[in-house]
């Protein structure tokens, strides 16, 4: 027998051998992993739920909301979340998942349910009343006129995309998504938008989501300009933004720090201050759901 003969059915061989193991890797897998089996029985959900149920602090540190409030929430998203039994496993329960979802936000059909569920009563899109309302509320609260929200993005931090390069890596050197918020002056949000690639800035995050492109065209319905106080020349209503986004007729940013005269440091620090209700909108995300620790895949 000649060499590439013999090479030819050591060949052979190794592909037969590789069939084999391939086979007998298929015959173990299995429905439901027996590891995971046992989640009925030592689950963190099964493990904790009767103890915290007993105690309304425990389960509000725990899960992020009281309890009479989660039982309303899970009363709205129980008729999408509900499903059936098979013969081969049982089905995770709307309570399982929902408290899961609240606890570790890993959960995507459930956090996309919630958004459905939610968004029309609690985040509906801004009407021309609800800039009025809140224009008012920044001219009461942070003397700031014409203000209707202040703007920015903050990154959420997720798990590599597959096949992504660098695209979602951003300045600070962590893969993540940009979310885009406007809030009022009582730090609460507005309107969101959220998926931009993490390595884009602010001003290229806005440029890029809906909300940005409503704000160009001029389709956001802003109210019609009006006097400043004291003033008989209209002025058109705006968003509190920083140095990172565009100067615009409806964006309002600080003055550069460089050569900044008395009268624009005042503007400065009156910005600053009608700016940092979104800041406290972030702080306040991340402090109830640990979004600065958490990794969304």
């Amino acid at each position: 027998m000649s060499s590439s003969e013999d090479e030819d059915a050591l060949l052979f061989m190794q592909l037969v051998n590789l069939n084999a193991i391939s086979q007998e890797t298929k015959k173990k897998r299995h429905w439901v992993h027996p590891l995971w089996q046992k989640n009925k029985k030592f689950g963190i959900f099964n493990v904790y739920k009767k103890d915290l149920n007993l105690d309304d602090q425990k389960f509000k540190l725990f899960y992020r909301m009281k309890k009479e409030t989660f039982s309303k929430l899970l009363t709205k998203l129980r008729p999408m979340l509900q499903k059936k039994d098979t013969n081969f496993r049982k089905c995770v329960s709307p309570e399982e998942s929902v408290l899961i979802t609240l606890r570790y936000i890993i959960i995507a059909r459930t956090s996309v349910v919630i958004w459905k569920v939610l968004q029309p009563t609690y985040l509906p899109n801004p009407t021309k009343e609800t800039w009025v309302q809140s224009a008012r509320r920044y001219w009461e609260l942070w003397n700031l006129p014409n203000c209707v929200g202040s703007i920015d993005g903050k990154h959420i931090r997720i798990k590599r995309p597959p096949k992504s390069g660098s695209e979602f890596i951003n300045y600070k050197g962590y893969f993540s998504i940009v979310l885009m918020a406007v809030s009022d002056a009582d730090g609460c949000f507005l309107t969101i938008d959220v998926g931009e690639y993490g390595r884009n800035s602010d001003g290229r995050a806005l440029k890029e989501s809906n909300f940005g492109k409503k704000l160009v065209n001029s389709t956001l319905d802003l109210p019609d300009p009006s006097p400043l106080p004291g003033q008989d020349t209209n002025f058109p209503f705006y968003f509190a933004a920083d140095e990172a986004f565009p100067l615009m007729c409806t964006i309002m940013k600080p003055y550069p720090k460089r050569g900044l005269t008395n009268r624009k440091r005042v503007f400065n620090g009156r910005l600053s201050r009608g700016r940092k209700s979104v800041e406290c909108s972030f702080g306040m995300m991340s402090s109830e759901f640990y979004t600065q620790q958490l990794v969304l895949i």
